[in-house]
């Protein structure tokens, strides 16, 4: 539960990063030793195949990983040569979809963010979540975080700030690790057996590890929260508990972290019941926003 650096490295917000790079969609990293020198379509995997449909949808993928970026990184992110790089981003460019600075640079344009606010799968949740994470904030004097389980992550749909100069905070849409964090492993805990499976092979390598990790989302599950201490972050510690429906089925995990000197395990579940409330509130507002939203 924490700010994501532009290449998904959880890091407190004094800028201290954590051991754990989480990769961006199985995209290839590309070395920068001799980059230089290497030819055009070096470190590219476009293929015959590919349509310009293909290319142009790549390339707007590669913002993903950052915010902002230089012709050089989105060829390399996208898999694309330089020539036909520079040939899309002028396309796009016309149709106000991505934008250059005078350092030449390249950022989604003003058109991209609009379709992006249009899109927004976790609107009503995010909105219905908001004053219960700013009072979660207020009063545990942490950060408060929600996410959803998107595949094999954990995607932080809404968050409040601590007050406090020393934080965590997490960019609204990243993703981490399902496995790994309070409000992440909480959603993996009440997955279906099978997708359980699934995230575990992706992320565990070991076999023992996997059923150690599926023993401990066991007793999460009986227990019905989670406390987790460095997963993420080293020197964090946080405290989920799940979200869930009129009849019980899993919408999003809730949390609270902050730094282990003030937030350790004992101050954390001090905060248990308030968790459990706000949790219980968030599902009552967002089945009463779908209520309303739903024709008589």
């Amino acid at each position: 539960m924490h700010r994501i650096s532009h290449e998904g490295t959880p890091i407190l917000s004094d800028g201290t990063s954590s051991a754990f790079r989480v990769s961006r969609r199985g995209r290839r990293a590309v070395s920068a030793s001799g980059a230089g020198n290497a030819p055009d379509h070096a470190a590219t995997t476009e293929t015959a195949a590919d349509t310009a449909a293909d290319k142009l949808l790549r390339l707007l993928l590669a913002f993903d990983a950052s915010g902002d970026a230089t012709l050089s990184d989105l060829a390399r992110d996208a898999g694309l040569p330089k020539s036909t790089t520079h040939r899309l981003l002028a396309t796009l460019q016309r149709h106000d979809l991505v934008e250059r600075d005078g350092q030449s640079r390249y950022r989604l344009g003003f058109r991209a963010w609009l379709l992006g606010q249009r899109a927004r799968p976790y609107q009503s949740l995010a909105h219905a979540a908001q004053p219960h994470l700013d009072a979660l904030a207020a009063s545990s004097g942490e950060s408060a975080f929600l996410t959803v389980a998107e595949q094999v992550y954990a995607v932080c749909v809404a968050s409040a700030d601590s007050p406090s100069l020393m934080r965590l905070s997490l960019r609204l849409g990243s993703l981490t690790p399902m496995h790994l964090g309070a409000s992440n492993r909480i959603l993996l805990a009440l997955l279906p057996s099978s997708d359980r499976a699934l995230v575990a092979r992706h992320w565990v390598e070991d076999s023992a590890d996997r059923a150690a990790l599926e023993d401990d989302l066991r007793s999460i599950r009986s227990a019905g929260y989670v406390v987790t201490s460095s997963q993420l972050t080293s020197g964090a510690t946080a405290i989920a508990v799940p979200v869930l429906d009129e009849k019980g089925a899993l919408i999003a995990g809730l949390s609270i972290g902050g730094p282990t000197d003030r937030f350790d395990e004992t101050v954390a579940h001090g905060h248990l019941a308030a968790l459990r409330d706000h949790a219980d509130g968030i599902s009552h507002d967002v089945a009463a926003s779908l209520r309303l939203a739903t024709p008589s």
